[in-house]
This record gives structure tokens, sequence and C-alpha cells, in this order.
């Protein structure tokens, strides 16, 4: 009788529990590829816009100090990334202008900054 018990095999209980075990496992599993597929799109998008922010910054250097202006871009105005969009802002302090490049994307709700100083000399 106590061989027969063992050959039996699994009920149809313990079949469903580890069915159960390993669907939820998956679901982990994809749940975080999901995510990650999201985190490396928003660090793409964000060394996208440091690229931009440098290159408008680098555009800003190479004027005259007194042709630094505040200036705002529009979407679609950088024709291989129309999802971003800049804002130059230039705040005068005696002989030295603080200019702030913001890039801005995903409809402003992010954006990346940066700072610098031109003198006038």
């Amino acid at each position: 009788m106590k061989r027969r018990r063992k050959e039996r095999g699994m009920t149809l209980l313990e079949v469903l529990l580890a069915t159960l075990v390993l669907v939820v496992g998956f679901l982990i599993i994809i749940s975080s590829f999901v995510a990650m597929a999201r985190a490396n799109r928003y660090s793409e998008k964000q060394d996208i816009a440091v690229q931009l922010a440098s290159r408008v910054m680098e555009d800003v250097r190479n004027q005259k100090f007194a042709d630094v202006q505040s200036e705002e871009g529009s979407y679609d105005e950088y024709y291989a990334f129309p999802d971003f969009r800049h804002k130059t802002e230039v705040v005068t302090v005696g002989l030295v202008k603080e200019v702030i490049v913001e890039i801005y994307f995903d409809n402003d709700r992010k954006r990346v900054r940066l700072v610098s100083y031109c003198a006038n000399m």
C-alpha cells in the first residue's frame, strides 16, 4: 500500500500551485524588462538633451558679448529631434552674463539645464 502512494504522481492541486508560481514569476520578469526599457529610453532622451544643450551653449560662446540674449525655441526646431526644444535665459550682472540653457522634452515635463558665464573682456 505504501508503495502505491509513492508511484501515484502529483495531485491536481500541486500542479495548479506550481503553475501559479511559474506565472507569477514570469509576470515579475516581464515587468522588470518593461521597467528597464523605460529607464533606457529616458536615459537616451536625457543624453540627447545634454548634447543639444551643449550645442546651444557652444553657439552662445561663439557670439559676441553684446549679441548674447535670451531666446526660446519651439518643438520641431531640431530636425532630427522633433520632441525637443530649447530655452536660453541670459541674466546680466555688471560685466558678466549668466547664461542658462534648458532643453525640454516629453512635452515640457522633463528638462536638462546647463549654466555658464560670459565676461565682456
